[in-house]
């Protein structure tokens, strides 16, 4: 896909009556622009909430054949706020989502992407202003705190830890406001800014292959269903996201590992695919990735089809709070919270590995010397766990015995030979 710069000269209605009254013109694009980093905020996965998807969206639309080509290109410039606006270019294995199957231009996929496209927009730049505002305001020393730190450093670092705890709406705000030193924060804020309005500027990019995928997601035929848009929008935007991680075009494999055994797209099967792809920085080949994953949460719902979607929700959890990663011994490690004998999920395995990733770095800091690196320190802590529900389960039903030792209890005594 190729994009103009966003233009603030007001858009000219040139309108071709064989297409319903569409306004199409033939525009050529010549600036690629980057993916731009999908939003961390939840908030953004109800956007398509707002939109009212009404007859009347204004857009200039039209084909393009290569010559190389039987398949039609489309030229696409949406009017946006105060006058700005955008031209997408989409190639081919883009644009096919805008054509019914006789060639024509289906007038309800494009005006249903030009509404999400602009909700989005309308967010994005919501945001983009809010932060450079503040930003703006801390190079300026308009905020009131002036004072000098002793240690600059160590007082961003904690800054840092906090601002992570916070919404990701407040995320700038809470970082430089926790930062002491006037100078440490007037330098941050530079590079902010100018990180801000590089994610702004690209984003235009970013949300049009968010919008596209929901328009694919929402297809039928000629038609198009915009039922459970809000989970259609979360799988989008984690698509892009992913999509920019590995710098590949992975929709297709996607879905595909998203189906049943019928062949039949599982929506929540892909949301919850798409979720664990954008929690994990792998450096594995995408396509592995996917794989990986797939398999993963097959084998969860295939153990206990019953409480499938809570255990796949813990999964989810520890793969956020990184206490496991999709490595094959650390899923592993998860299926304890499986009763081994008969398939079974239980919550009161979940909360045992829970208490265990919350004590384990601490026990190994004080049992082990401080060289020991990750690596050992992951073998150790999977090792304890195995031993303890070694242990902890009776061998004949494989439930866990009551009244046996907590993961602290466990540890006291504990020893690796």
């Amino acid at each position: 896909m190729k994009i103009q710069n966003i233009s603030n000269k007001k858009i000219v209605n040139y309108v071709q009556f064989t297409q319903k009254h569409n306004k199409n013109l033939e525009l050529e694009c010549q600036i690629e622009a980057p993916q731009a980093k999908a939003p961390s905020n939840p908030k953004y996965y109800h956007a398509t909430n707002n939109i009212n998807f009404t007859s009347n969206t204004y857009y200039l639309a039209i084909p393009t054949k290569p010559k190389t080509s039987s398949a039609k290109g489309l030229v696409l410039q949406i009017p946006l706020e105060e006058d700005e606006k955008v031209t997408l270019e989409f190639e081919e294995d883009e644009a096919k989502y805008f054509f019914k199957k006789d060639g024509t231009l289906n007038t309800k996929t494009i005006e249903s992407f030009v509404e999400i496209y602009g909700e989005f927009y309308r967010i994005r730049k919501e945001k983009y202003e809010k932060e450079s505002s503040f930003l703006q305001g801390v190079l300026d020393d308009k905020t009131p705190n002036k004072l000098t730190s002793f240690n600059p450093h160590e007082d961003t670092k904690n800054a840092f830890i906090k601002s992570c705890a916070s919404d990701p709406d407040d995320y700038i705000e809470t970082l430089l406001s926790n930062i002491i030193d006037r100078e440490e924060r007037k330098n941050l804020a530079e590079i902010l800014l100018d990180k801000c309005e590089e994610n702004f500027i690209t984003s235009s990019h970013t949300i049009a292959m968010e919008a596209l995928y929901i328009i694919a997601l929402s297809l039928n035929e000629d038609d198009i269903d915009l039922s459970n848009l809000e989970k259609k929008n979360e799988i989008a935007v984690n698509i892009a996201a992913f999509s920019k991680d590995t710098e590949t075009k992975c929709f297709k494999q996607i879905i595909n590992s998203s189906k049943n055994h019928n062949g039949e797209f599982d929506i929540d099967f892909c949301l919850y695919l798409t979720r664990i792809l954008v929690s994990q920085f792998r450096e594995k080949d995408a396509e592995e990735q996917i794989k990986e994953t797939s398999l993963v949460l097959k084998n969860i719902i295939e153990k206990d089809p019953e409480h499938s979607i809570e255990a796949i929700e813990a999964l989810i959890e520890f793969f956020i709070k990184d206490a496991l990663s999709l490595d094959e011994e650390e899923t592993d490690c998860f299926m304890n919270c499986f009763n081994p004998i008969n398939g079974e999920y239980e919550k009161d395995a979940q909360q045992i590995l829970e208490d265990f990733f919350s004590i384990l770095q601490n026990w190994y800091a004080n049992n082990f010397s401080f060289d020991k690196n990750y690596a050992s320190y992951r073998n150790v802590a999977l090792t304890v766990i195995k031993d303890y529900f070694t242990q902890g389960r009776n061998p004949a039903d494989g439930k866990l015995k009551e009244n046996f030792k907590s993961p602290s209890d466990f540890l006291e005594n504990y020893r690796i030979l």
